[in-house]
């Protein structure tokens, strides 16, 4: 159980790093906001990462990501991965990249399993970790907020590639070039997040397949509660009530 700090409720649902409701977030962002940035700036002090995207005059511009850093001599970027060495940017780039790997045998884990098309030959869709990407709608400042707040960045960029990625969707069928996957992060995402990230969707594509992930609680966000099938239920609903003809619930198994 945690506190709200801005309205005093006190509920399970409530992540003790945020310290903040779902609720504040949507009708108070600005105070709400200021205390989730804090909260991450915590969080990456304890592993050595900057607080903000560096935006040192004298730096090199990296523009690899929506932060656009501007790294300082000998400073890394926000990311951690790329350093201004010697007036040069190293590390990650463009065709460098630091990756990891490991044998899982959760085959839902990945959020396309159910139309990658794996070993067809036919490639693979791109995943769009879709959280918070919605436009053109009246609430759009207030599901936005809800992206800082959880990813401590802004969304647009999601948007903008999500947008140029579904432009191409008519050109393969199987395995689609795109999908949408939503993480359920209890006291969090709910159905009308679900609903208005589904009508951007839809917008674009009705056939785009969606996938709303169980939440498992790790790290920073440990003391949350699993995702409750009831909630699942309603937000698979949502998404199809907004015009999407390819929903489905992934990690079942973690539903309580």
């Amino acid at each position: 159980m945690a506190r709200c700090q801005l309205c005093g409720i006190t509920s399970a649902d409530i992540s003790k790093a945020f310290s903040v409701c779902l609720v504040c977030i949507r009708r108070r962002p600005q105070k709400a906001l200021e205390m989730a940035v804090d909260a991450h700036r915590t969080s990456r002090a304890q592993f050595g990462l900057p607080p903000v995207p560096p935006d040192d005059p004298d730096g090199i511009l990296c523009n690899l990501c929506v932060n656009t850093c501007k790294i300082g001599k000998d400073c890394i970027g926000y990311c951690g991965l790329r350093k201004n060495q010697d007036g040069r940017l190293t590390g990650a780039s463009t065709t460098k990249a630091k990756l990891s790997w490991y044998h899982d045998p959760l085959p839902t884990n990945c959020v396309a399993n159910w139309v990658c098309g794996a070993g067809t030959g036919a490639g693979y869709p791109t995943c769009a970790h879709c959280l918070g990407a919605e436009s053109g709608y009246k609430n759009l400042a207030v599901f936005k907020n809800l992206h800082v707040a959880l990813t401590s960045v802004e969304n647009q960029r999601t948007i903008d590639n999500f947008t140029r990625a579904a432009a191409h969707i008519s050109q393969r069928s199987q395995p689609p070039v795109l999908i949408a996957n939503t993480l359920l992060v209890t006291g969090y995402i709910d159905a009308e997040e679900v609903a208005a990230i589904a009508r951007f969707i839809a917008s674009l594509d009705p056939n785009i397949p969606y996938s709303l992930q169980a939440f498992h609680p790790q790290f920073y966000m440990s003391d949350l509660p699993l995702t409750s099938r009831a909630l699942a239920d309603r937000c698979c609903q949502a998404a199809r009530d907004a015009g999407l003809n390819d929903v489905r619930i992934g990690n079942v198994h973690l539903l309580t």
